[in-house]
């Protein structure tokens, strides 16, 4: 494995635990910045117009969501640019909405095909879903 392969593996590898978040996310804020120790994503909240996004190779990967009253977020679309997919991204996205959600006390309804087999594959989210 060449040694620019692996630096990128160590960037947009999978990671599974997300207690190493900095900061806690809020709804109630216009953005809300979140960065994961272990990578260099710094994933954004933007209340505004409904997506949690991050800054990668080749635009933003972004992760859609429809706010319904205060009682659950419609998880619609999940989009990674051609250039990082293969990395985790989208992954690292799905979790982030959801521990969002959790963390909020919103349920969630997994509208998006990705986010519904993220669920599937992690079945704790299940007790948010409806």
């Amino acid at each position: 494995m060449g040694f620019f392969f692996g630096k990128l593996l160590n960037l947009f590898g999978l990671f599974k635990t997300f207690s190493l978040l900095v900061s806690k996310p809020s709804i109630d804020k216009k953005q809300t910045t979140m960065t994961l120790v272990t990578t260099n994503l710094n994933i954004a909240h933007d209340a505004e117009h409904r997506l949690f996004y991050v800054k990668v190779k080749g635009g933003n990967a972004e992760l859609s969501y429809e706010k319904h009253a205060d009682d659950y977020l419609d998880l619609t679309h999940t989009y990674v640019p051609e250039a990082s997919r293969g990395f985790g991204i989208a992954s690292t996205l799905a979790e982030f909405a959801l521990n969002f959600a959790s963390q909020n006390q919103y349920q969630v309804k997994p509208t998006c095909p990705f986010i519904r087999d993220y669920i599937e594959k992690n079945p704790d989210y299940k007790t948010i879903v409806i």
